[in-house]
């Protein structure tokens, strides 16, 4: 998620500072550098700002749905000893990874 310090932090979109009567949309990063909304990754906003944007509503839908993939997350049988090895080898793991790179990739193809 997005560091936002109130009375510091700057909106992505304004450029004013952040506070805390503000309401505050903050995105992780969650997109490649390349991506063209790339914009709204890892960044905070004011909450009217962002939805001033044409595109916001995209945005947003690519991002929960983005969230969505990430809770669906493979957890590790309970008999496992270590975490790191079996999430390397694991192959329910390796098709979760996949799931969400086609889910960024096809967005790709989703540009104006």
């Amino acid at each position: 998620m997005a560091i936002v310090l109130l009375s510091k932090s700057k909106c992505h979109i304004c450029d004013k500072t952040m506070e805390e009567t503000d309401e505050i949309i903050s995105f992780t990063s969650f997109l490649p550098k390349d991506h063209h909304f790339y914009f709204y990754s890892d960044a905070a906003f004011h909450k009217t700002c962002l939805e001033s944007k044409k595109n916001f509503s995209e945005v947003l839908e690519l991002y929960n749905g983005y969230q969505t993939l990430l809770q669906s997350r493979p957890e590790p049988p309970p008999n496992v000893d270590n975490f790191i090895d079996w999430y390397k080898e694991s192959k329910e793991v390796k098709e979760w990874e996949d799931k969400i790179d086609a889910y960024i990739l096809k967005s790709y193809k989703n540009k104006d």
